[in-house]
């Protein structure tokens, strides 16, 4: 809906209402000055696309819960690229022919 500023100014109040509906671009001197929307559509619409994405790559519980954790054991690097280097990490150690204790010396797997 494209409304006059003076029409605003008389009907604030029916224009506030209808904005649920529609979102209302108000004018001066017949240029677009500004825009009424209603802030929940807003955030339904990104609700939505995000439903819509996470719908598209499923992702469980647990690997949301990591790699929020690793963005704050490491801040400013990609989570991903963080959780290949401990998965390359964790192969590795398991090819490994030494196990260690507590102490940190290697011992031989028997």
């Amino acid at each position: 809906m494209i409304i006059t500023a003076t029409q605003f100014k008389a009907n604030i109040g029916h224009y506030l209402d209808s904005v649920i509906n529609d979102d209302v671009y108000i004018t001066k001197n017949g240029k677009i000055a500004a825009l009424l929307s209603d802030p929940r559509k807003e955030k339904k619409s990104l609700l939505d696309s995000i439903a819509g994405i996470c719908a598209a790559n499923p992702v469980s519980l647990e690997e949301i819960k990591m790699e929020r954790i690793l963005r704050r054991a490491y801040p400013g690097e990609d989570p991903y690229t963080v959780k290949r280097r401990f998965e390359t990490m964790a192969v590795s150690d398991q090819s490994m022919p030494y196990q260690y204790g507590d102490s940190g010396d290697a011992k031989t797997q028997e």
